[in-house]
């Protein structure tokens, strides 16, 4: 992935008071998401992500924590963001609308294909497809950002 294009390479002032995103020189050198990655986390993670989705995807995508608040935020922030499933693939970052279920922080989890993503939950990282994931949430997808 190009540092240019990706989501984080900025962060709103709005958000932090910087206009650059001190992880920049860790972002310069970073993957695309290696689904297998954060199927690891999945089944040996390193600390507690029940309900920290956005961290979950940070260190599954980045090897990093602390780049955003929330789903919410990295979606809003995400230059590079597509508004609809349509060409999602495997490893993209799928986003879910604010509610009233996730405190409206937004959900956002990694696709593994097949119309499934890992994400953390209150109860743990789990593999759940997104129209189940829609149903008991009522959270709609937002789309994705490509990786």
């Amino acid at each position: 992935m190009d540092f240019a294009d990706n989501p984080f390479a900025k962060l709103s002032n709005t958000n932090t008071g910087f206009q650059d995103n001190p992880f920049n020189d860790v972002l310069k050198n970073i993957e695309p998401v290696d689904i297998k990655n954060a199927k690891q986390l999945m089944d040996n993670p390193p600390e507690d992500y029940a309900g920290k989705c956005q961290r979950f995807v940070e260190q599954a995508a980045y090897g990093k924590t602390g780049l955003e608040y929330s789903a919410n935020t990295a979606w809003q922030n995400a230059q590079n963001k597509v508004e609809s499933l349509n060409g999602i693939k495997k490893g993209d970052l799928i986003y879910f609308s604010p509610n009233e279920s996730n405190d409206y922080d937004g959900h956002v989890g990694i696709y593994e294909g097949n119309g499934k993503f890992i994400s953390a939950r209150d109860d743990g990282i789990k593999s759940d497809s997104i129209d189940n994931w829609r149903n008991q949430t009522n959270q709609i997808p937002l789309g994705y950002i490509p990786q």
